[in-house]
């Protein structure tokens, strides 16, 4: 997952922090946002960058800012 500023470790540890912060598996995460845990998993390891298109799903599964899971909450 790779920010304008390139933060790919700090997107990945946000989402994953996020994700424990409110006990959720991977598995939970991925039903809400329509992907499955492969998905989620790829995303949290750096495999995969997010998408535009499904952003909007994990922030509000995860309850967090859009722009924070697009950008992460360093400026």
């Amino acid at each position: 997952m790779l920010n304008p500023h390139g933060r790919v470790d700090d997107m990945r540890n946000d989402l994953r922090k996020a994700r424990l912060a409110r006990k959720m598996t991977q598995e939970s995460l991925a039903e809400k946002i329509g992907k499955d845990q492969a998905y989620v998993s790829r995303l949290e390891n750096g495999e995969y960058r997010i998408d535009v298109d499904i952003a909007p799903a994990v922030a509000k599964a995860l309850r967090l800012p859009l722009m924070r899971v697009l950008y992460g909450d360093k400026p």
